[in-house]
């Protein structure tokens, strides 16, 4: 079998929001949303700074009460129905961020063409601050903004132990070099968790997050058997 070129891609630009991070080693999933808010005329409205993603996380995912999005978000981690985990526990698992670096005017509107550019030159410094294994996007807005100039598509793949679990039809490995050491993040997407109960399936995007992160290995297998570097710089092995 011929093996086919592959791009991977290079950390330029840092991210202007930081991360919310686990506690423990290692990362094995970092979950990214779209963007974040800020109601100008709102005199209780959050402040732009570097820690908002952080702050919001704090206030909304680990404070009393929460969040629905949020409890969503750690439901899908967790494979646990809300109430049946504990939130903040569970929040100290996983990487979060959202794609766009700038914030929106306020909610449910959609970026500009010239934030989303801006995301993606910052979105390989933002998988170099976690290094997943799985990278999970919230929503087809965001996903399909992604790089698709690196990595490449995942042929539709499903985990045999459990038969039961949907195949994984739409999915991306992004390798990417962080100095020397070349890092591969299988991303995949699920249905956004503000969406409606007609559209939010907690065992259905649960399964999606649980295969991938169960298949990783086979999936950096399948691409080490099909596909190569660009130019000099090889996909698999060290840098040139």
């Amino acid at each position: 079998m011929k093996r086919t070129e592959i791009r991977a891609g290079e950390v330029s630009s840092a991210p202007f929001y930081e991360p919310w991070l686990p506690t423990g080693p290692g990362v094995r999933w970092h979950v990214m949303g779209e963007s974040h808010y800020i109601t100008q005329d709102d005199p209780g409205s959050y402040e732009n700074s570097p820690a908002l993603t952080k702050q919001v996380v704090k206030e909304w995912a680990l404070g009393e009460g929460g969040s629905p999005f949020f409890t969503r978000v750690a439901s899908v981690i967790s494979g646990k129905a809300p109430g049946a985990f504990d939130r903040a526990e569970e929040w100290q698992r996983f990487a979060f961020s959202n794609f766009v670096q700038q914030p929106l005017d306020g909610p449910r509107m959609a970026p500009s063409r010239a934030q989303f550019a801006d995301a993606r030159e910052r979105f390989f410094a933002q998988l170099a601050m976690t290094q997943p294994e799985v990278l999970v996007v919230l929503g087809s807005r965001a996903w399909n903004e992604l790089p698709c100039d690196v990595g490449a598509k995942v042929p539709p793949f499903q985990f045999l132990l459990m038969p039961d679990w949907p195949a994984i039809e739409d999915a991306w490995l992004y390798p990417y070099w962080v100095g020397d050491d070349l890092i591969c993040t299988l991303a995949v997407k699920i249905v956004h968790p503000s969406a409606g109960f007609g559209r939010w399936n907690l065992a259905k995007e649960t399964a999606w997050v649980q295969t991938a992160a169960s298949c990783h290995s086979n999936v950096l297998e399948y691409f080490y058997d099909t596909h190569i570097g660009m130019g000099d710089r090889p996909f698999w092995g060290e840098r040139s």
